[in-house]
């Protein structure tokens, strides 16, 4: 492929990947982070099982997930360009229910 039918989509494009947080409760704060501390990607107010979107910038990506009732989730994570589910735990937080 030369340069003009690049320009004009022939050519590669960003890889991207989708993930589908699979165990994530709704209200969950779900945030992405390359390497250097930017967001990739990110929601507020999440549904049941969320699903995002980014383009792949590097290797590892940290993930936070934030939940009030719920511990905090940060892990890093090595996406995969296309499609992927990551199953996720969600443990009670026993100092939000019980804060005795």
């Amino acid at each position: 492929i030369g340069c003009y039918e690049f320009d004009h989509g022939y050519g590669n494009h960003p890889a991207s990947t989708t993930v589908t947080f699979v165990g994530v409760n709704a209200g969950s704060e779900i945030r992405v982070y390359d390497a250097s501390a930017n967001e990739l990607a990110g929601v507020e107010s999440s549904v049941t099982n969320p699903e995002l979107t980014w383009v792949l910038t590097g290797a590892a990506v940290r993930i936070v997930i934030v939940h009030l009732d719920y511990k905090i989730k940060e892990f890093s994570y090595t996406p995969v360009v296309g499609s992927v589910s990551l199953p996720v735990q969600q443990e009670p937080d026993k100092w939000r229910s019980n804060p005795a």
